[in-house]
């Protein structure tokens, strides 16, 4: 999705042959572009901010981004967590092609010029980079770094991290049945009914042929099987249609959470897959359609 800001009072020129472009790589709103086409543009959680951002550690105002002709400045607007560029503090600074800003715990904004290059060029490239071409979720490389990211951000605040490892029962048999055009066209209908039953930060992503995982934050692990409850049920309750084709299906789910711990952060990130896919291969014993959560995530 491209936002274009339409809320400050003051726009520049049409003639502007340089604008400048956010791009959103890491957070809840992975993916977006925005140009920015008013001379002052707020970033925030508040829904007047003209490039909202709902990521926990971000502020109602967070910071402020002046376009000067062509020179971009961001400046802190008193957050709680701060502002961040390239990973140092900048409470005010001017940024350059190709900088990093971190807002809160975990999004990351890419400024760049663009001159005469389409939005949807951009968007597309962009998204190619960070999204499976048929499902739209998180590529599995990208998913494992927000992921570690998201490991470090649990263990900083004390903040619960859970962890939804699901895939599609008898998904091999399936997709034999609907040939590679049904499987994708299948596949694309699922994760958008799966999109529908998560909280706008969790994390959704591709793994695998019919495999799926979903991070989310601050969910405890009763809180996280419930979620998984609802997704195994919606998906289970609908038929979909591939082609001519009406085709029912049910998941399996599994379910973990992130424990406190003070090994590497590569080394966390990979126990906690492989917790997720104990309780995966757990809740496939029981013959498909099922959810397990981890019993130390009750601990």
């Amino acid at each position: 999705m491209e936002t274009t800001n339409t809320h400050a009072s003051s726009s520049l020129p049409r003639s502007t042959a340089r604008l400048p472009y956010l791009m959103v790589i890491g957070g809840a709103r992975i993916g977006e572009l925005h140009k920015l086409t008013e001379a002052r543009t707020i970033v925030g959680r508040s829904p007047d901010a003209q490039i909202r951002l709902s990521d926990t550690g971000i502020s109602r105002e967070h910071a402020e981004l002046v376009v000067d002709g062509a020179h971009l400045r961001v400046r802190d607007l008193g957050s709680t967590n701060g502002t961040y560029l390239n990973g140092e503090r900048a409470d005010a600074r001017e940024l350059a092609d190709g900088d990093k800003l971190s807002l809160g715990a975990a999004t990351l904004l890419v400024f760049t010029h663009q001159d005469g290059i389409e939005d949807d060029y951009q968007r597309g490239r962009f998204r190619a980079t960070v999204r499976d071409g048929v499902t739209t979720a998180l590529r599995r490389d990208v998913f494992l770094d927000r992921l570690a990211q998201e490991i470090s951000f649990s263990r900083r605040h004390a903040a619960p991290l859970a962890l939804l490892s699901w895939e599609l029962d008898a998904f091999t048999a399936t997709s034999a049945r609907l040939g590679p055009l049904g499987t994708r066209s299948l596949l694309a209908t699922v994760t958008r009914a799966a999109s529908a039953t998560l909280r706008e930060d969790d994390l959704l992503a591709t793994l695998g042929p019919g495999q799926f995982a979903v991070a989310c934050r601050e969910t405890s692990g009763d809180e996280a099987r419930a979620r998984g409850d609802r997704l195994r049920a919606v998906l289970a309750e609908t038929a979909f249609d591939v082609g001519a084709a009406s085709v029912r299906l049910t998941v399996s789910v599994g379910v973990t959470t992130c424990p406190a711990g003070s090994d590497a952060i590569g080394a966390a990130t990979a126990a906690l897959l492989r917790a997720a896919e104990r309780m995966l291969e757990a809740a496939r014993a029981r013959g498909g359609n099922a959810v397990e959560l981890d019993a130390a995530s009750n601990a």
